[in-house]
Parts: C-alpha cells; structure tokens; sequence
C-alpha cells in the first residue's frame, strides 16, 4: 500500500519482529511514522519460562519525559475482563506493589518511576499495548530502588544510555 498516498500509514509486522513474551504486531514512533507517538503492541503467551533469570527481575524501575498508557487484555470471550495471567506491576519511589488479573489500562503521569513490571503466570494469551505520548520513548532508570540482588543481575549495559545521573 505504499504506493499510494496515505499507504505509508498502513504497517504490517507478520513475522517481523519477536519478543520474549510473544510476537509483535505493532511497533512505531516518529522515526517510523513522522508525526506518531510511541505505539508497542505484542502478545503475552503462555509457555514461556517464567522461571528464566530476566522474568524473575523484571522490566527495571524507569519513567518516562512524557504520559504514558498500558493496556492488559485479555482474549477469553466468554469473559474478556479475565486476562488469564497474574502480573506484578510496581509504581512509585516507594515501589507500591499492584496485582494484576483483569482486563485494565494503567495511567502514568510523565515522570513517575514505575517497575519492575513482571508476568508471574500466563495461562492463556492476552495482549498488551504500551502508549507514550512521546514522538520518540525516552527513558530513566532508577536501580537504585531495586534490591541489590536484583540489582546485580541485571544487565545494566542494555540500560546505560538511559541510566539517570
């Protein structure tokens, strides 16, 4: 569809691109679609194993220039509040601790730490879409608020560019 005049907007990611939980179905900012904020939907299926070393710490405490959405969705139809995982979701300096087992959308204010983000059990798949209000996601990183265990473990040269001072 590029061929035309607004085909440049319609984006196909079928066999793409991977991730660790599931394949991507979309992934764009405005170095992709000039104008665009930050746009990340991908599947989060079970048979992972949630056992593996980077599930067991999680996504690390960060925050962003700019507001941010997540979106958890389940697919059962005959129940889509049910999202059919078990996640745990920190916000906050003070690393307040949320459960989450149904259908929701988290808000972010811009600058509020929030992580570790981590699936504790996935029965069936749900997806998961991630919108910043960023043209281009920026990030901090806070390993400060992790416990020094965790903190070890990380691989902190994925993370360095965006480590705050």
């Amino acid at each position: 569809m590029e061929d035309t005049k607004y085909g440049k907007y319609f984006i196909s990611y079928e066999g793409e691109q991977k991730y660790p939980l599931g394949e991507v179905l979309a992934r764009f900012d405005d170095t992709l679609v000039g104008g665009s904020h930050f746009y990340f939907l991908h599947w989060m299926m079970p048979g992972v194993d949630l056992n593996a070393e980077e599930f067991q710490i999680g996504h690390p405490p960060h925050s962003h220039g700019a507001p941010e959405v997540l979106f958890h969705i389940g697919t059962n139809p005959e129940d889509p509040m049910d999202l059919g995982a078990e996640l745990e979701f920190m916000i906050g300096e003070e690393m307040e601790r949320h459960l989450i087992t149904r259908t929701m959308a988290i808000f972010i204010p811009a600058n509020v730490v929030h992580g570790p983000f981590r699936p504790l059990s996935i029965s069936r798949p749900f997806l998961f879409l991630q919108v910043n209000q960023e043209p281009r996601i920026t990030s901090a990183f806070y390993p400060e608020l992790m416990p020094e265990e965790h903190r070890e473990k990380v691989d902190w040269d994925m993370w360095k560019e965006k480590l705050k001072a």
